[in-house]
């Protein structure tokens, strides 16, 4: 996939499906975001990729990975979304936006209804965009990623 030349994009980015040889760098585009949560190591995310190969994608700007994005199939037809991240330094750009798109129009195409995630209670930022996106908060649910951090958790219908 290839994202249109213009700004805030530039011609030589595309997507792709995200390789076991890839964790290094997704880890590490990830690590400050997520260095409180228990859950988050390479080995978890090297394990979605083996089970979810055609669920997780890279986002490359001249052969670097800028971004990424894991879902997994949850049950049925819904999915959960376990990463969405972007470099830093690109942030707020729609690069996220354009990204989720385009891997949830491949999930669709493959019979996935909906997306549910899970989103830390005070990130803000993270709870902003996941509504512009059209997701709708369900539900909230204590110490879901650690002790004193609730979570919402959200869901998307493609």
């Amino acid at each position: 996939m290839r994202i249109p030349a213009g700004p805030p994009f530039v011609i030589d980015m595309r997507i792709r499906y995200a390789k076991l040889s890839d964790m290094d760098i997704v880890y590490n585009l990830s690590k400050d975001d997520f260095k409180k949560e228990n859950w988050f190591d390479k080995e978890t995310l090297k394990w979605i990729i083996k089970f979810n190969p055609k669920s997780c994608w890279v986002l490359e700007d001249k052969g670097k990975i800028i971004g990424a994005r894991f879902t997994c199939d949850a049950w049925g037809r819904t999915a959960w979304g376990w990463l969405i991240i972007i470099k830093t330094d690109l942030r707020r750009r729609r690069l996220g936006t354009f990204l989720f798109n385009k891997c949830s129009t491949v999930l669709k195409k493959r019979g996935i209804e909906r997306i549910m995630t899970d989103v830390y209670s005070k990130d803000k930022p993270s709870i902003q965009w996941h509504k512009a996106m059209g997701y709708r908060e369900l539900g909230r649910v204590k110490d879901w990623f650690n002790k004193g951090k609730d979570a919402i958790i959200f869901c998307k219908y493609l």
